[in-house]
């Protein structure tokens, strides 16, 4: 048998070529093709990337806003809460300082004389002017060992309890909102004297300077002796043409005041 080869040699290069020439296509399509669908895959990635990040970012505005509600709310209860506490400290006699400046007269020697004062919870800061040197030592031992007498009972609240001695008032305490009433009363240590308690309660008290002895007649009324300062601390002094300058700090003790 004889193969008549019947295509020229050219022919045959031509047919090849254009086999090559049409796979080449299919390829270079197949990957045209390829790199369009990772484009829109990549693109729909980032598409629905920007749409979490927007709807996240519209949540968290949300959340925002809402906390932003509620640190208001927290406020305004926090602002009504520390109203209440001074209303009610108001109310029951509280940081009534007035109540601290006859005790302050009484523990005073007569040679020293307050310039300024400065009270910030119960430390109390002082500058004060004496005669001498000597003033800061009186002034020292009188504040160490000056006591108060105090008083304390049950009432109706917001009644006022009324103390008197040998018929002229001498003070007024406020019952609290809780039914207690507390007064710290300033006494000479040179006499005995009876207190007449009116209003709430009607009693009577007597009280020995001799041996700081307290007695209530009735037993409706609690009674005893407090010191009324403490820590007491001053600095240097100077002297100039009004005498001795010095500076004092010291403690009250407040829960015998209210």
């Amino acid at each position: 048998m004889f193969d008549i080869n019947l295509v020229p040699e050219i022919q045959k290069q031509k047919q090849a070529q254009a086999k090559r020439n049409t796979l080449g296509t299919i390829v270079g399509i197949s990957i045209v093709g390829a790199v369009a669908l990772a484009l829109v895959i990549v693109g729909s990635l980032k598409v629905a990337a920007s749409l979490r990040l927007n709807n996240t970012e519209k949540d968290i505005d949300t959340v925002n806003s809402e906390s932003e509600q509620y640190r208001e709310l927290e406020e305004t209860v926090v602002t009504l809460e520390a109203g209440l506490s001074a209303i009610k400290q108001t109310l029951d006699g509280e940081n009534n300082w007035t109540l601290l400046l006859p005790h302050l007269e009484a523990a005073t020697p007569g040679d020293v004389t307050y310039r300024s004062l400065t009270i910030e919870g119960d430390t109390v800061e002082a500058t004060l002017v004496g005669k001498s040197v000597d003033s800061i030592a009186r002034y020292l031992e009188s504040y160490e060992n000056y006591q108060a007498v105090v008083l304390n009972g049950t009432g109706e609240p917001q009644d006022e309890i009324n103390f008197a001695m040998n018929g002229a008032n001498v003070g007024t305490a406020k019952v609290k909102s809780d039914g207690s009433w507390i007064y710290a009363l300033k006494v000479s240590t040179a006499q005995d004297f009876v207190l007449e308690v009116n209003g709430a309660t009607e009693d009577k008290i007597t009280y020995s300077a001799t041996t700081k002895e307290l007695r209530s007649e009735s037993g409706k009324v609690t009674t005893g002796i407090a010191n009324l300062f403490t820590n007491l601390v001053t600095k240097q002094y100077t002297k100039d043409s009004n005498g001795v300058n010095f500076n004092a700090t010291f403690n009250v003790a407040t829960g015998v005041l209210w």
